[in-house]
């Protein structure tokens, strides 16, 4: 500490704080490594590191985006069953993907950007209401078992979403925009 005119103090902040941010810049880009689909690898299963960006899979709880046109039947063997992931999200010009494999729990919104119709074959644990967005002219297809104690609202600019399986989820089942449609493939397909 020389003097009072805190000129040495403010160096050494001025070092802390740049260093703090630098630390804040990489433990964000980190949390994010991996957690979008191109396909890159020489199958569909979320365990080929080389099917994410930066060639690094992804972890709980990110968001997981599919993107691309490669490796379009996408099988998690690499989570157990009910692991949280916080939401799936299908980008614009994204290939019509097929998920399935172990089944997550859905902690966020699907948002479908794409044109294609998307195929969510793996089971939905839902632990709060969770947004399906439709906003690229595309549809999703949920196959997979809907559980849990919330519901579900189809919300966007226009499209269908499809529940085929016998769901048993407590939550109610709404439309969000009078441009969405809901179809269900059985009595029981609104939980």
């Amino acid at each position: 500490m020389r003097g009072t005119n805190g000129t040495k103090r403010q160096g050494k902040l001025s070092v802390l704080i740049t260093a703090c941010a630098g630390v804040v810049a990489c433990t964000a880009s980190m949390s994010q490594a991996g957690n979008i689909w191109d396909g890159g690898g020489g199958d569909g299963n979320w365990n080929t590191f080389t099917n994410w960006n930066s060639d690094t899979t992804p972890v709980s709880p990110t968001l997981l985006t599919f993107g691309g046109t490669a490796q379009l039947i996408s099988n998690n063997n690499l989570f157990a069953a009910d692991t949280t992931f916080n939401g799936l999200t299908f980008s614009a010009g994204a290939g019509a993907f097929t998920l399935s494999g172990a089944g997550i729990t859905l902690g966020g919104t699907v948002t479908n950007s794409s044109a294609s119709l998307q195929t969510i074959d793996l089971g939905l644990k839902m632990t709060g209401q969770r947004t399906f967005t439709l906003s690229g002219g595309g549809d999703i297809t949920v196959g997979g078992l809907i559980t849990g104690s919330a519901g579900l609202v189809a919300n966007g600019t226009g499209g269908t979403l499809t529940l085929t399986n016998t769901n048993t989820n407590s939550g109610a089942t709404t439309i969000g925009t009078a441009a969405m449609t809901v179809a269900i493939g059985n009595d029981a397909a609104l939980g």
